[in-house]
């Protein structure tokens, strides 16, 4: 099976979240599987105008993620204006998307050095709007 083919019956077969590849086409959402990632700290990243994957489905993952590990480092970016591969290829990533990044890898790096950088508005659940 191709990678578009697997994502597309990802897509469309319940409970639409990430699978293994066939034959089984195993559910990866499992309690074992989460636990392997406890302590892991997340910025689940999205252009607020994605057709591809909507926001909200970032949003749907950070809840998740926070219901399993309540004291879980999480958080989720979503910059306005950006489509799906925007955040990583846009004429202006660097500038909008790319220092959010690096805030979330220096806060991996060095919690203590978390600073508050670039144009980006804390908004509720954990969610950073980036307003460009």
């Amino acid at each position: 099976m191709n990678f578009l083919a697997h994502l597309s019956r990802m897509g469309a077969t319940s409970p639409y979240h990430v699978r293994s590849d066939l034959p089984d086409f195993a559910d990866l959402v499992t309690p074992g599987n989460f636990q392997r990632l406890a302590g892991l700290k997340i910025c689940f990243l999205s252009g607020g105008d994605n057709a591809v994957w909507k926001p909200n489905a970032t949003k749907k993952s950070f809840d998740m993620f926070k219901q399993i590990f309540p004291d879980g480092k999480y958080n989720r970016v979503v910059v306005q204006g950006y489509g799906h591969l925007d955040c990583w290829m846009g004429k202006d990533a660097a500038r909008d998307v790319y220092p959010r990044i690096y805030h979330h890898i220096r806060s991996c790096e060095r919690p203590s050095e978390l600073r508050r950088e670039g144009r980006a508005l804390l908004i509720e659940d954990g969610c950073v709007s980036v307003h460009v």
